[in-house]
């Protein structure tokens, strides 16, 4: 049993660090890309998105039709940048590892078994892209307000709001200079100002755009000094990033505990299965037992998903 358990354990860590180590190299090559980009001018292009414009073959459309399940009920979605491919591998190797862990290790049925996998299968993915979207969107919301003091510069500098825009889109660090790059394609089109900012704020969909877009549609429409509007916006913007910290300075005792709580019975159980399998051989082998266990991860993870919307409900207001 304990042979079983570290050899369990051995190939989960392992396919953990062939993913950490997969996504540190892909985050190189992005690094390098993106500078090479900015030497040559080439246009930049979100792998999600160009998939959708290539003839798909039926591996292209199995892959697409997994990230449809996998990004579904996701209202945001622009900032995800892994492929099909690599998201297949993340959840066939998150259900590999389920069917190890329930299976060979703690020996469930099949009928225990086999929902669990599937269901890690469809989360794991989700997790990660949702876990992408959320980084990406808080990059954005730390350097936004930068690019609205550049944007201030332009408009002081005599150039119009077009102008300014399309530099943004060209000079500013990422994801702001995607963002603003569809601003800009939107306009080259034919497509309004006022317009254009509708169609990507409602993309976007982070509060600080908005704020942008409304302003800058205002002032289109009724005159006024743009550049004070929108230094007045920046000054809002990073006053509510420093209560956003406060909060989460303030809430971190209370995150850590959470923590240290939900690790707790993961642990004495993993000491209880070295030390004296016997103990909890009932958990394992008795339906009862099963039933047990299946109530105690359902009230785990309610716990934490409950503790977690709390946090976040108060770290992003």
């Amino acid at each position: 049993m304990v042979i079983a358990i570290l050899t369990a354990a051995c190939l989960i860590l392992g396919c953990i660090a062939l993913f950490g180590a997969f996504m540190a190299s892909r985050k190189a090559r992005r690094v390098v890309e993106h500078r090479v980009n900015l030497v040559r001018k080439a246009p930049r292009e979100n792998p999600a998105e160009t998939v959708l414009a290539l003839p798909l073959t039926w591996v292209g459309r199995i892959g697409l039709g997994l990230r449809r399940v996998f990004v579904m009920r996701i209202p945001r979605q622009w900032g995800m940048r892994t492929n099909n491919g690599a998201l297949f591998l993340i959840a066939l190797l998150a259900s590999a590892a389920m069917w190890l862990l329930t299976h060979a290790v703690f020996g469930f049925p099949y009928a225990v078994v086999a929902p669990l996998a599937a269901g890690i299968f469809i989360l794991a993915p989700r997790a990660c892209l949702q876990h992408e979207q959320n980084q990406m969107e808080k990059k954005f919301t730390n350097i936004f307000p930068d690019s609205i003091d550049m944007i201030v510069r332009i408009l002081r500098a005599g150039l119009p709001i077009t102008a300014a825009i399309r530099s943004v889109s060209r000079e500013a660090m990422p994801p702001v200079d995607m963002v603003f790059g569809m601003l800009n394609e939107q306009m080259e089109i034919g497509v309004s100002l006022e317009e254009a900012l509708e169609v990507v704020g409602g993309r976007i969909g982070l509060p600080d755009f908005r704020f942008f877009a409304v302003a800058v549609s205002l002032q289109s429409a009724t005159g006024g000094n743009l550049a004070t509007t929108l230094e007045i916006l920046t000054d809002i913007m990073r006053k509510r990033r420093a209560v956003r910290l406060k909060m989460q300075a303030a809430t971190a005792e209370v995150r850590l505990s959470a923590y240290v709580l939900g690790a707790m019975p993961f642990f004495v159980v993993g000491v209880l299965l070295i030390v004296n399998p016997v103990y909890l051989a009932p958990l394992i082998k008795d339906p009862r037992g099963n039933m047990i266990v299946g109530v105690a991860a359902l009230c785990l993870l309610t716990a934490f998903v409950s503790m977690r919307q709390m946090m976040r409900g108060i770290t992003r207001s």
